[in-house]
């Protein structure tokens, strides 16, 4: 049996993750734990949603560098954006079968599969950007890292993107109070769905 990776993106925060197989280790032979043979290249597969130039695509990218850099060119990273190789349920259940071997993601879609991954998108659970960049590099945020391996995944890194906001077509929002009766669109996602309902919004995913 294999794992396949993932790399996501979301908190209240925004974190995007990047997830990749992995093999159980049953069978020491190239083929059976993916290791190149001596000599060659072995390709690898990146699927993405976002469109090339974004900052999933650059990720994207700087893994791929870093990969090939790394194993002296043993690895080749091949990246397909913009849904290519399909949308974010979609990458994830490739990713559990093997047809794709990495994908970037937002956390929030991971909660699909790990519930228990939705709690890094509570929100004000983040004073500030030192905030987030400590809890990354802690032991505690690498709690989470296990959690994908049950469902045939597993987590390589989190990429902090910034924080979740608002955007309407009619009124400015400055406080909880102001999102009252609003109809708001938000990840598929029961943290964001919640969230947003408690704070008196009308929110759909």
């Amino acid at each position: 049996m294999k794992k396949r990776s993932i790399l996501f993106l979301s908190f209240i925060l925004v974190l995007s993750i990047i997830v990749t197989a992995c093999s159980s280790g049953e069978s020491s032979t190239p083929a059976a734990n993916g290791s190149p043979v001596a000599g060659e290249t072995k390709v690898l597969k990146l699927g993405h949603v976002a469109a090339p130039d974004t900052a999933y695509d650059n990720f994207a990218h700087e893994f791929k560098r870093l990969i090939e850099e790394r194993s002296d060119g043993r690895y080749q990273i091949d990246i397909y954006p913009a849904g290519q190789l399909g949308i974010d349920r979609e990458l994830m259940e490739s990713l559990q079968i093997g047809n794709v071997d990495f994908t970037v993601i937002t956390a929030s879609d991971i909660n699909q599969f790990v519930p228990a991954m939705g709690v890094q998108d509570l929100p004000y659970l983040f004073m500030d950007w030192d905030h987030v960049e400590k809890y990354l590099a802690s032991d505690a945020c690498k709690e989470f890292y296990a959690l994908t391996d049950s469902v045939g995944m597993t987590t390589l890194s989190f990429m902090p993107r910034g924080f979740r906001h608002v955007t309407t077509n009619s009124k400015p929002v400055y406080s909880p109070a102001d999102l009252s009766n609003l109809i708001l669109r938000v990840a598929e996602s029961e943290v964001y769905i919640d969230t947003f309902r408690a704070l008196g919004a009308n929110s759909i995913s």
